[in-house]
């Protein structure tokens, strides 16, 4: 009996230090989340988990403090330790809930009726999907999605060497091209459609085209805000296309930009067929997606970028939604992924070696074009008005993203009111800033992902239907 207290005793000790170690773990990513970031986009949206588990953690302490003798003081320390922490996940959980505030809150103080944000046809409240959205198992939405999948273009006919590379291209190197998220090339202008059971082919309803985010070099629309977006889908009148497109560094920008008006074209010529309306086309992405999402809606039908194929195609969008997106590719040091060098943010030493394959010093140019903050800054520094129109933007970023700089969000929106107000434009665009969100908020199921669901429905409600939303429930 002494030898199993003894062992009980160590086995519970070695339990309780890797419990702490784990806490630390916690504390650190909330606390610090520059040092890990993808973790802490784990911590904040399943916080409700975590407390869950150091709840446990904390009752197991107590049930079995008998058998640690000595080390009670220890015992202590880490149950007040684990309190802490429970403390920390909570508040991270208050945050997501008060995400739908803070929505209509940047709603209402632009003239948009904050009561859209509440609207669905599922007849579930916004608060019960919320609610929903903390449980570890099951969907937010018992809801049917119609998915229907397809190509917008073939990569043979416009880009025959990238299909000539991928068909020599062995099976294990696919394979990991999969595992990594950059799937095979031969996929790379493909799409899916998500619509809720409610949309009929016969309907006409608003179509999102949305881009997937990777840093321009990973990821699919397989992936790309999935609970977001299934969620949008099935309580909201709307049709959803998913896209990928060429990726760098095999494809160079701005490849990248026309695949994006590819698949816009291919959607108003074709999306009528599954229940889409053609003439109510937005465009939304996060990360690199919300890049390409902003300038697709600053270059509609820009000839620089149609497409070779099609050159006379409609490319242009009629609202964008741009959720931590990057807008300047020029920022300097301490912006976007961290400080490199003294007078190039991270982002651009990226852009520079893989993006756009080309040095900022020798060709500043090419960078400033393929920012959107410079777009709008080089049309209002022009000695006449070029009669440019750019369609209702959503901004959202969250206010602890240290991949793309909130700050560069902030640029960006500052130079669309600067260029709504020398236009004498009516059209107000939305800065949401979500408190305590990190980069990457969306890609799992939370409430974040449920209040980002409706902000997005609601933005396109108000600008396609006006005050009210047709066939919805409060």
């Amino acid at each position: 009996c002494r030898f199993v207290s003894q062992f009980l005793r160590s086995l519970i000790n070695a339990i309780l230090l890797t419990t702490g170690g784990w806490s630390s773990f916690l504390y650190r990513a909330c606390v610090k989340p520059s040092a890990m970031t993808l973790f802490s986009v784990i911590v904040t949206e399943k916080s409700h988990i975590i407390a869950l588990s150091q709840l446990t953690v904390v009752f197991a302490l107590g049930l079995f403090s008998k058998f640690l003798g000595k080390s009670s003081g220890v015992t202590r320390f880490l149950i007040s330790f684990n309190l802490v922490v429970i403390g920390l996940m909570l508040g991270q959980t208050k945050k997501g809930f008060d995400s739908i505030k803070e929505y209509k809150e940047a709603f209402e103080s632009r003239g948009i009726n904050p009561q859209l944000l509440n609207q669905s046809r599922s007849g579930q409240s916004i608060m019960m999907s919320m609610l929903l959205s903390l449980l570890p198992f099951g969907s937010i939405i018992s809801k049917k999605i119609n998915k229907s999948k397809g190509s917008y273009a073939n990569i043979k006919e416009v880009d025959p060497y990238l299909a000539e590379v991928d068909r020599k291209t062995p099976k294990g190197i696919k394979a990991l091209n999969s595992n990594i998220g950059r799937g095979r090339r031969a996929q790379w202008l493909t799409f899916e459609i998500l619509r809720g059971d409610h949309i009929k082919e016969k309907s006409s309803v608003p179509v999102l085209v949305y881009i997937h985010g990777g840093a321009w070099i990973v990821g699919d629309k397989m992936f790309a805000l999935r609970p977001t977006l299934e969620y949008l889908a099935a309580t909201q009148n709307v049709v959803i296309v998913t896209i990928n497109y060429r990726l760098a560094p095999e494809a160079e920008y701005p490849a990248q930009l026309i695949d994006s008006k590819r698949a816009i074209a291919w959607v108003k010529q074709n999306i009528s067929k599954y229940g889409g309306n053609p003439k109510q086309v937005a465009v939304a992405g996060e990360s690199a997606g919300g890049h390409l999402a902003a300038m697709v809606a600053l270059t509609g039908n820009d000839e620089r970028y149609q497409p070779d194929e099609d050159p006379e195609a409609d490319t242009s969008v009629d609202l964008c939604i741009d959720i931590y997106g990057v807008h300047d590719f020029l920022a300097g040091e301490g912006e976007h992924i961290g400080k490199v060098g003294r007078q190039k943010s991270g982002l651009t030493i990226l852009a520079e070696n893989l993006l756009l394959r080309d040095s900022v010093k020798i060709n500043e140019s090419r960078f400033s074009e393929a920012s959107p903050t410079s777009i709008m800054k080089q049309e209002l520094d022009k000695d006449e008005q070029s009669g440019k129109e750019v369609p209702p933007i959503l901004i959202i970023h969250g206010d602890k993203d240290v991949l793309a700089s909130e700050l560069d969000s902030k640029r960006f929106y500052s130079s669309l009111k600067e260029f709504r107000y020398a236009t004498n434009s009516p059209v107000k665009d939305i800065f949401v800033n979500i408190s305590g969100g990190h980069h990457g908020f969306g890609y799992v199921k939370s409430p974040r992902a449920v209040s980002t669901a409706h902000a997005i429905a609601a933005f396109m409600n108000h600008h396609f239907y006006g005050i009210r939303t047709p066939n919805s429930r409060m």
